[in-house]
């Protein structure tokens, strides 16, 4: 596997915060904040690369997409425990 994608992966693992909007801003859906748009860069040139493989690729998106879910479902709990009607 391609050391940088490894690097970002156990990154996204330690500090999933630093990802936390970037899937979405990535595609094109939403916005990132300035820790996030840290990864931006490096992670679309990864995902346009012709360096990596489709695995490699499939895998950074699975992870980011990971992220979003957990993100999103914390979200919606918040949400819940609010009190709004």
């Amino acid at each position: 596997m391609n050391a940088g994608v490894e690097i970002l992966l156990k990154r996204m693992d330690s500090h999933p915060e630093e990802f936390q909007g970037l899937d979405t801003h990535i595609r094109g859906l939403g916005t990132a904040s300035k820790t996030e748009y840290r990864w931006e860069h490096h992670i679309r040139a990864a995902l346009n690369s012709k360096f990596l493989t489709a695995e490699e690729r499939a895998l950074l998106l699975d992870k980011l997409s990971s992220i979003q879910g957990e993100t999103f479902t914390k979200a919606v709990l918040r949400e819940l425990m609010s009190g709004a009607n």
